[in-house]
């Protein structure tokens, strides 16, 4: 029997998830969930479990993607810079579901390189997670940056996706990593080799980066730019052949200025209906909460103070690195122009 055969007679339900994937033998892993198991879960990883019963595997072959898919929205972001927050704020139960980090995209990345091979799959993948619990519930993918290797590919089909981009300063990246310790930092390190392997070049800017010859924090603060710089190189590629305004590129200082102001103007990017009194409420009740910790409390006041005390421990270290990052990567803006080493290596 073939897979197409095979998937009519067993069709995959709105209700069965993907949650992994396996490139090289050209299947999908589902999971049973319901819409209030996603909405409720923070990050769709696979560090907490959202599903019940066990993971079913289902042939990539057989999926199609319809001739006329319904669009995919998505929050692409550099990480550290309120995407979390954002997802949380636009998540309205009947009229938009905001889908955080799912496995199966970070997957997918780890597995493939930005090529024509990967392409098929990666379609297949945002089909089946922009699937709709109801006809007028719009979904929102919101996925690690770790996808952010193959971000140009969604570029093929601009009329297909409707796109936003976060980032922040280079201080502000700098504070958010070293505030988060070692386990932060060293996400940002790997993250920037993963990157680098994907990008002509790349892997010329990561050994200027790793192999210098300096203390470990000030080499660390080296790599938190490179992966900023690498990140910000694949959003602009992907501006350009998708042909989107740069309005699209939202800063984590707006998020912080008005949470609710910039919520709905991205709603009006991904095209969402939204309820705007809804969102002003979420908002404000968001703006109170620590978005990666269900339960937890937040004050701006308390987190800017913790930025200054860890901006000051390391000054000298950050402004460094920031030297550096300004004679050897690319400029902050996506569009920008850069040092050529570093604008060789994304803008390809």
């Amino acid at each position: 029997m073939s897979d197409q055969a095979w998937l009519a007679q067993n069709p995959i339900d709105v209700s069965q998830f993907p949650v992994d994937v396996d490139v090289e033998r050209g299947s999908f892993f589902f999971r049973e969930v319901t819409r209030e198991s996603l909405a409720r879960t923070a990050f769709l990883d696979g560090r907490t479990s959202f599903w019940t019963g066990e993971s079913m595997a289902r042939p990539a072959r057989g999926i199609s993607v319809p001739s006329d898919p319904r669009a995919m929205r998505l929050i692409l972001h550099t990480g550290f810079c309120g995407s979390t927050l954002l997802a949380s704020v636009l998540d309205q139960p009947g009229r938009a579901l905001v889908l955080r980090e799912p496995h199966v995209l970070a997957a997918l990345a780890e597995q493939t390189r930005d090529e024509p091979s990967a392409e098929p799959l990666l379609w297949k993948a945002c089909h089946l997670l922009s699937r709709r619990f109801s006809a007028h519930e719009a979904v929102v993918i919101k996925p690690t940056n770790w996808f952010n290797s193959l971000v140009p590919m969604i570029a093929a089909e601009p009329k297909s996706v409707h796109p936003v981009f976060l980032s922040s300063t280079s201080r502000e990246y700098l504070t958010a990593a070293f505030r988060g310790g070692n386990e932060r930092i060293g996400f940002l390190v790997r993250l920037a080799g993963h990157l680098a392997k994907r990008v002509p070049h790349g892997a010329a800017l990561w050994q200027a980066a790793a192999a210098a010859k300096l203390e470990p924090l000030e080499r660390a603060a080296r790599i938190v730019l490179l992966a900023r710089s690498l990140q910000h190189g694949l959003f602009s590629r992907a501006q350009r052949q998708g042909n989107w305004t740069t309005d699209r590129w939202i800063s984590f200082a707006e998020l912080k200025d008005d949470l609710a102001g910039t919520a709905w103007k991205v709603s009006r990017m991904l095209e969402l209906d939204l309820d705007r009194d809804a969102l002003e409420q979420r908002s404000a009740e968001l703006a109170k909460r620590n978005a990666k910790s269900v339960g937890a409390a937040y004050s701006a006041e308390r987190r800017r103070a913790e930025d200054e005390d860890v901006w000051s421990l390391h000054r000298g270290r950050f402004e460094a690195a920031q030297r550096w990052a300004s004679e050897t990567l690319a400029d902050d803006a996506p569009g920008a122009g850069g040092s050529s080493a570093a604008m060789a290596g994304v803008a390809a």
